[in-house]
């Protein structure tokens, strides 16, 4: 990507580089309740505007915590119900409710994201098997449930967020 100030016509956030961060897709991921796919990018390339970058604001809060937010059911409800077949808008993610969450809670789900991300690396690497399927797919539901829970939704507001991908 070509950063030369003489080409750039507005310089936004995807110029900045160095910063590390997490890339959200500005096109909708399908046309189902899944809409986000986030990304880390601990080395903060430079990124087109396809993609809308989130920063953490304080340094206590990791780059996992927030993917783990943004491809959270509950950012995906939210962006399922707010922006219907459209794009995925900055302005409107921002209004997005984001739980209060302890440094405990922070590290907890910081930690488990890894342990997904390392599952899934651990099965791209070898033959896949039953139990690799099964370890990936509970890693992931371990963070989902936790990020869940730090919403303190009542039991049936919980529910209607998860029948929103029941299909």
């Amino acid at each position: 990507m070509n950063l030369d100030p003489s080409v750039i016509d507005r310089e936004v956030t995807g110029a900045t580089t160095g910063v590390p961060q997490v890339l959200l897709n500005y096109a909708p991921a399908s046309r189902g309740p899944w809409r986000l796919k986030a990304l880390i990018d601990p080395k903060g390339h430079p990124v087109t505007s396809r993609f809308i970058t989130v920063r953490p604001s304080d340094s206590s809060v990791q780059l996992e915590y927030l993917w783990a937010l943004l491809n959270s059911p509950v950012a995906n409800a939210y962006a399922f119900s707010y922006l219907g077949k459209r794009d995925v808008l900055v302005g409107t993610m921002r209004e997005m409710p984001i739980p209060i969450a302890s440094e405990h809670d922070i590290g907890r789900i910081s930690a488990r994201v890894r342990t997904y991300l390392a599952n899934v690396k651990q099965l791209q690497s070898r033959t896949r098997g039953r139990s690799e399927e099964h370890q990936v797919r509970q890693s992931l539901l371990d963070v989902d449930a936790d990020v869940l829970k730090l919403y303190g939704l009542p039991p049936k507001c919980e529910r209607q967020v998860l029948d929103v991908f029941a299909g």
